[in-house]
């Protein structure tokens, strides 16, 4: 594991893995906490396998990948406007903002990181 990250990255790649594992081998358990209907099909678990490998990538952003930070901050912000979207147009329950209050805030932590440095 690299050994100058960022923290923000740190955290944020903790709740990926968690989330990641939670859609793999529990993915009922995660989605009906936020009140959404159980899933049956295979594809909430392939999401699990997708989001954990997120995981694995910010967790070895070191603070020389000062490029590949931004690059993170800008997609946590795409995925929270995405989730406030489907919530807008019906499509998601407002519980899916939980989600994108999470990206949200790490994404403004590690833009302040990369300010600071």
């Amino acid at each position: 594991m690299p050994k100058n990250r960022f923290l923000s990255l740190t955290a944020q790649s903790c709740y990926v893995a968690l989330t990641g594992i939670a859609l793999v081998f529990k993915p009922n358990m995660l989605i009906e906490l936020f009140g959404f209907e159980p899933a049956h099909e295979i594809w909430i678990q392939v999401l699990g396998i997708l989001v954990f490998s997120l995981a694995i990538i910010y967790m070895n952003i070191t603070k020389e990948n000062r490029q590949v930070a931004m690059a993170t901050v800008l997609s946590r912000l795409f995925i929270a406007a995405g989730f406030g979207l489907l919530v807008v147009l019906g499509n998601a329950k407002p519980a899916l903002m939980l989600f994108a209050g999470v990206d949200v805030l790490t994404a403004v932590w590690t833009w302040r990181e990369l300010q600071n440095k």
